[in-house]
């Protein structure tokens, strides 16, 4: 965190605040009531070659004291008064003499201390190079052109007697082979960097090498496989100049000479080759073929939720026995494969890796609704193809995958029959047959909308059914689909949508309904129209029909009260569902004759009402003379009149009360025969 001192000093430098900002030097001159520190630098160095190890000592009296190594005019308010109190640091120049202004301050008596010394500091004469050795009689030395290397002139000193080898600035980048008149196991060589005026630093000292396999042989350091697993980072050292990179899939071979590209030491990002391991070895031939060991990419396949408590990493490790080649042999021995894991409880994030021995691993852990993130480090140990072999070791990383149970999808369920009872309930009852390892804390059934769909109800336990109750299956048809939440908080995929079948009536005595799919995880094979007894909740007839049919022919004449029509679906696995009920009720029809005879014979002797009388509970008959007097009134559907009944016209009014508590009324005239 900045102090409010570091802050109110920025605030001096915004435009306008020209005055504030030109502050003096503290060096130079002291703030008003400010007071002189003291320190001294450990041996009075006040100059020396880079790099500089400059150790303080506080002489100044009191203990609240701080130190900038690079004091270049900041102000009191810019400095770090709550910083380190360090009092030791390293001076650096590279290309330059550089100047280092030392700024001691601190509080002393209340007040304000400051004290300032200046240390030079020269370039070293010790200027970056790479060598390589081979058959006791042949180097390689090359100098790069890199910043380091500011030197106005360099000096080869090849440690045999020959002349010492001067190489100009310009020549940068240098490279040279040396070949020796005699085998030597060791040789001593020195390069220094001058400039044109001496800074009278020391030369460095001579170097010992090795002269068979030895200095900046090439080497695979790291590999890791970058997210997505489809690129890879190569990160391998060598000498200072352009090497081939060698690449094959694990199941291929190398192919010299393709290489796949050419590169000088560093990191570069190559496209992986299918989807198996890649491997990789760099090859460099200035007069002795050098080989890097060779690296393979881990492949972390899956990362797989086995309970609760563990999750299961699968990976394609590296074989410890691989022998592949590219000229010479390089030789894998051995593999440590170390578990790298991230967990994740919102932003924050902690670390752990150890050592794994076995593949697949189950990972234990304590909380499975946190986010888990998993790499696989490979150390590989071999042999590398040089004159003699020499150990090598490399580091392979896979890409880093993740398990975030918010995110993870367990397989859907799809046994799911939808059925509408005798009620016109609706019923959805299902099975669990996703095999999912984890236990289940809810089901959820959704409703499907045009655009949208919302969860509209949920259960824990068994039995597993749903009983929609906003759902009116006589009125309307409705899709639906089931997942689940497992106790880790995952979300299971969504079943296949399934929806009631609306049976309706249509003109001409026809119902009809949609082709929907009631069934999760089964096509209709049939369907079976059933039909009623008039009146009853028994299924009279059943009539088979045809899996593309939607409409059914109705008779309507064999009933009297109500005709009664339930569309029975029947699954390619023998599972049923059911529509809603459609009831129509049956219209009460009435013919009464209009002329009766009482002669005696007992034909045609009385007035009998017939027709549909299913719907009609009671019957009231009353019936006048042609003078409006009542000579009959009585219950039931016939009149039987007297034979003393002189014939004649007569009146007639009949009322029916009906099963649905409403009433139809007739009246007419009725002629009396003798």
């Amino acid at each position: 965190m900045k102090s409010l001192a570091y802050i109110l000093a920025l605030l001096l430098f915004i435009p306008g605040s020209v005055v504030l900002a030109q502050s003096q030097n503290l060096c130079n001159t002291l703030p008003a009531g400010a007071v002189s520190g003291a320190f001294e630098i450990d041996g009075n160095i006040t100059s020396g070659c880079s790099p500089l190890t400059l150790k303080l000592k506080n002489k100044s009296g009191t203990n609240d004291v701080h130190y900038l190594f690079d004091y270049n005019n900041q102000t009191p308010l810019q400095l770090d008064w709550i910083g380190h109190k360090d009092s030791m640091d390293v001076g650096f120049a590279i290309n330059s003499v550089q100047s280092y202004s030392i700024l001691q301050y601190g509080k002393k008596n209340g007040g304000e201390m400051y004290a300032c010394k200046t240390v030079i500091v020269k370039p070293n004469n010790k200027p970056v190079f790479s060598y390589n050795t081979c058959n006791n009689n042949f180097l390689n030395l090359i100098i790069p052109l890199v910043p380091s290397n500011n030197f106005d002139f360099y000096e080869i000193d090849f440690g045999d007697g020959s002349p010492i080898l001067p190489v100009q600035k310009s020549q940068l980048p240098f490279n040279i082979n040396k070949s020796y008149s005699s085998n030597n196991t060791t040789r001593n060589i020195r390069i220094i960097g001058n400039n044109t005026i001496p800074t009278g630093c020391p030369p460095p000292p001579f170097l010992t090498i090795q002269m068979d396999s030895d200095g900046d042989l090439p080497k695979i350091t790291e590999l890791e496989v970058l997210e997505g697993g489809k690129t890879a980072r190569l990160t391998f050292s060598g000498a200072f100049d352009k090497h081939q990179v060698y690449q094959r899939k694990i199941s291929e071979t190398y192919a010299y000479p393709n290489f796949k590209i050419e590169a000088t030491p560093g990191a570069l990002t190559l496209p992986l080759i299918g989807n198996e391991a890649n491997c990789f070895m760099i090859y460099r031939n200035p007069a002795c073929v050098q080989l890097s060991g060779e690296a393979c990419t881990v492949k972390l396949d899956t990362i797989l939720p086995l309970s609760v408590t563990q999750n299961n990493v699968i990976w394609e490790g590296i074989n410890p026995v691989i022998n592949s080649s590219i000229i010479k042999n390089a030789l894998v021995q051995a593999v440590l494969d170390t578990l790298k894991i991230e967990t994740f409880q919102n932003t924050i994030s902690s670390k752990a890796s150890f050592k794994i021995n076995s593949n697949p691993y189950a990972h234990n852990f304590t909380d499975c609704k946190l986010k888990y993130c998993y790499q696989i480090v490979s150390i590989i140990k071999g042999t590398w193809g040089t004159f003699p072999p020499l150990p090598y070791e490399t580091r392979s990383v896979s890409e880093k995958k993740c398990i975030d149970r918010s995110l993870f999808k367990p397989p859907h369920l799809d046994e799911i029959t939808l059925d509408i009872n005798e009620q016109n309930q609706t019923l959805i009852d299902f099975v669990d047959n996703s095999n999912w390892i984890l236990p289940i804390d809810k089901y959820f059934l959704t409703q499907i909308y045009q655009n949208d769909s919302s969860k509209v109800d949920s259960l824990k336990n068994q039995p597993l059914y749903f009983e929609p109750r906003e759902l009116d299956p006589s009125k309307e048809e409705k899709c639906f689909r089931i997942n689940f939440r497992d106790v880790c908080g995952s979300f299971s995929s969504y079943s296949p949508s399934f929806c009631n079948i609306l049976l309706q009536p249509e003109k001409n005595d026809n119902l009809s309904w949609s082709n929907v799919q009631p069934f999760g995880n089964s096509a209709i094979a049939s369907y079976e129209m059933l039909e009623y007894f008039d009146n009853q909740n028994v299924v009279g007839n059943q009539f088979a029909l045809n899996k593309s049919e939607s409409s059914f022919k109705i008779q309507l004449d064999q009933f009297e009260t109500e005709a009664k029509f339930r569309l029975k679906a029947i699954s390619s696995s023998g599972k049923e569902s059911h529509s809603n009920i459609v009831s129509i009720p049956i219209e009460a029809l009435f013919y009464i004759p209009d002329a009766i005879s009482i002669d005696g014979n007992h034909i045609n002797d009385l007035l009998e009402m017939k027709g549909r009388f299913g719907r009609v509970k009671l019957t009231t008959i009353e019936i006048y003379d042609r003078w409006g007097s009542i000579i009959y009134s009585g219950t039931g559907k016939e009149w039987k009149p007297e034979g003393n009944l002189p014939a004649g016209t007569y009146f007639y009014k009949i009322l029916f009360s009906l099963t649905d508590n409403t009433y139809q009324n007739k009246s007419g005239k009725l002629e009396v025969l003798k």
